[in-house]
């Protein structure tokens, strides 16, 4: 029996799924969990809690606005660049 491997998204499966959002003003959890790889179970979690992406409620559907999710995203930390070199000494017992 073949050992199980992470799945990971292709270039090829990054450019047809942005392709075939062109055009979409809003996702279901599905497709932003299909974005992100972040399992719908803690889209939902972060609903409860107040935490991650904006979402909108259309009848019993949750729908995150492709603008929303984009703004969010840009305000993630990344790399280490956010972080001055200051803080990152103090935090490590530096000067």
């Amino acid at each position: 029996m073949p050992a199980a491997t992470a799945s990971r998204v292709t270039r090829e499966e990054q450019e047809a799924f942005s392709n075939a959002l062109q055009g979409k003003q809003f996702l279901s959890d599905l497709e932003v969990e299909a974005r992100l790889g972040v399992p719908r179970k803690t889209l939902q979690n972060w609903r409860v809690l107040g935490r991650g992406p904006r979402f909108r409620k259309f009848g019993s559907g949750v729908r995150y606005s492709v603008a929303d999710l984009d703004a969010w995203i840009e305000s993630l930390p990344s790399g280490g660049a956010g972080v001055p070199s200051s803080a990152v000494q103090t935090a490590v017992g530096g000067r």
